[in-house]
């Protein structure tokens, strides 16, 4: 009975704060693979959306890797209700913040703008 409590008190502080899986995700992502990266949700009230990218990999067609930096990435969101795709915008510092999105649920999509290689590493996104 006592876990059931404190599941239920968790519940509803995670609900008072705002809290939700949904408003935020990570994961690792590769370009060029015909794949979103994650996805996140928007509400009337927390309709920006942050996403980040780390520990950035380049990778070659002769198998070789190394380093890469974020200036040579871009991201778009695109509405999974629509398909309807914002411009691409630069992650060169890292980040890029998309503002005043309706609410809705939008995949994440990085794209590099190397011929001779893809690049993979981490992605947050997460709307505030």
């Amino acid at each position: 009975m006592k876990k059931i409590i404190r599941v239920t008190i968790l519940v509803l502080v995670m609900s008072l704060l705002g809290v939700s899986s949904s408003l935020a995700a990570s994961g690792t992502f590769v370009t060029e693979d015909g794949s979103y990266e994650t996805s996140v949700a928007t509400t009337s009230s927390k309709n920006d959306v942050r996403i980040s990218v780390s520990r950035l990999q380049r990778h070659y067609s002769n198998g070789a890797s190394g380093s890469a930096g974020a200036s040579m990435l871009q991201a778009r969101l695109c509405s999974a209700s629509t398909g309807n795709c914002t411009v691409f915008q630069s992650l060169s510092g890292g980040s890029t913040t998309f503002t005043n999105m309706i609410p809705s649920t939008y995949y994440v999509d990085i794209r590099d703008s190397l011929s001779d290689s893809v690049i993979s590493g981490y992605v947050n996104a997460y709307a505030y």
